[in-house]
């Protein structure tokens, strides 16, 4: 069930004014905002992780300076309490150790984080995975016992003027397709010449209109939260098993719609992004359905593909990033136990290798190529990835041989054994670079 003791606890989740208050005086406004109303959603999103076992993960809403990103920061804190710097809106100036314990805070709720340039260089990748995968360090007492480890469901929320890449590069080191996956960096620029603004309604200005927003979270805060989890918890509590299967079928019919719309790759890196867009688009499509929301289902629809499709455009390279990343695996992995657990399949018949996954045998050019059974590929040499785009991904890089082309694994004699199928990996990928 949701932590939601931590509510009670604190100045941090306190409310003031009521439900209608905020509809009225910040609610509304969100409306032709597709980033203000992605971060709202977001910030009732981690409701829903315990009930989808979907992983957490980070949003961070990156650009320069007086663009509007605290902003989205501040209405999204509103939500569970004061929209402010002295209420839900914490600093990155933290050590890992430090946000532990926020974390552990706001589990099943939102973790809201400003200022990421302010984060350390040297421990943000570890925080990034830290924050995501929802389980502290381990530590020991004075007496040298285990203590408890802190744990914790979230979404996170950030903002910044660089992106994870810079504030890595500043201790020299690079980001990884896990931590790029775990934090999904979309522009402040929402293209209208407003920074992250589409509509400012009736003020004139852009920075009229951020200052009366923040002005507002800071006045009419925490009754949306409550309201989300009364009605969460009366729709469990009438049929829990029916809500939750439906509530997981929404969210993957969704995480399909947004791959098909608006990319080629359905697998990885990219549909763990869709997933986690339709996760937030459902508390969304919720809060309007509980009538806490003062818009229609159409708006958050619209928003959240929007959303989507601008962190598509902002990373390009994601999908080939990410092929390239599968390919690095397989040669790792044959690299690694090319000599000790394939046998060459001359000597098949005598086999005694333990914890085998394959065979090796030569080419034409005299290169081992590697013989990979079924089980093995998808179990152990494609763990952690989708076996069957990883075969894909070897194919389309002319890494595979496909001598029988109208099937991606191949059917192959081996001594005492007789035919079997297997995936054929070349030797040449051990040059990849």
């Amino acid at each position: 069930m949701l932590q939601t003791g931590n509510i009670h606890q604190g100045q941090l989740f306190t409310q003031s004014g009521s439900l209608s208050d905020w509809q009225e005086q910040i609610g509304r406004y969100l409306i032709a905002n597709s980033r203000l109303i992605f971060f709202a959603c977001a910030s009732l999103a981690g409701c829903l992780l315990e009930l989808t076992h979907i992983a957490g993960g980070g949003l961070h809403l990156m650009g320069k300076s007086q663009s509007g990103k605290s902003t989205a920061l501040f209405v999204a804190a509103s939500i569970w309490g004061k929209g402010a710097r002295d209420g839900q809106v914490r600093s990155w100036r933290h050590t890992g150790n430090g946000l532990e314990g926020i974390a552990n805070e706001t589990s099943d709720l939102c973790l809201i984080l400003d200022e990421f340039g302010e984060a350390s260089a040297k421990e943000i990748g570890d925080i990034i995975y830290m924050l995501a995968n929802r389980i502290g360090k381990g530590r020991a007492n004075q007496l040298g016992n285990a203590r408890s480890v802190k744990t914790w469901r979230s979404i996170f929320l950030s903002s910044g003027e660089v992106t994870l890449d810079q504030k890595m590069g500043e201790d020299q080191r690079s980001s990884k397709m896990g931590q790029k996956v775990r934090f999904m960096e979309i522009p402040t620029d929402a293209g209208a010449n407003m920074g992250l603004f589409e509509n400012i309604h009736e003020f004139k200005e852009a920075g009229l209109f951020a200052s009366y927003l923040q002005t507002q979270s800071a006045k009419f805060y925490g009754s949306v939260g409550l309201a989300f989890i009364e009605n969460l918890c009366k729709a469990r509590q009438q049929n829990e098993e029916y809500f939750k299967q439906e509530l997981i079928q929404a969210i993957e019919q969704r995480t399909q719609e947004l791959l098909s719309n608006h990319t080629t790759n359905k697998d990885g890196t990219i549909r763990t992004i869709a997933q986690r867009c339709a996760l937030i688009e459902q508390a969304g499509l919720l809060a309007v359905e509980y009538e806490i929301f003062p818009f229609n289902q159409t708006i958050i629809t619209q928003s959240v593909e929007q959303c989507f499709k601008d962190w598509i455009i902002h990373n390009p390279n994601m999908q080939e990033h990410e092929e390239k990343q599968m390919i690095l695996h397989i040669k790792q992995y044959l690299e690694t136990h090319g000599a000790n657990r394939f046998i060459d399949i001359t000597f098949a018949d005598t086999d005694r290798t333990p914890h085998r996954v394959g065979y090796k045998k030569k080419n034409a050019n005299g290169v081992f190529d590697y013989l990979i059974l079924s089980e093995s590929w998808k179990k152990e040499v494609c763990k952690g990835f989708d076996p069957l785009q990883m075969a894909r991904i070897l194919r389309d890089y002319h890494f595979l041989d496909l001598s029988q082309p109208d099937r991606m694994k191949q059917k192959v004699t081996i001594p005492s054994i007789g035919d079997i199928r297997c995936y054929i990996v070349k030797g040449s990928i051990l040059n990849y670079e």
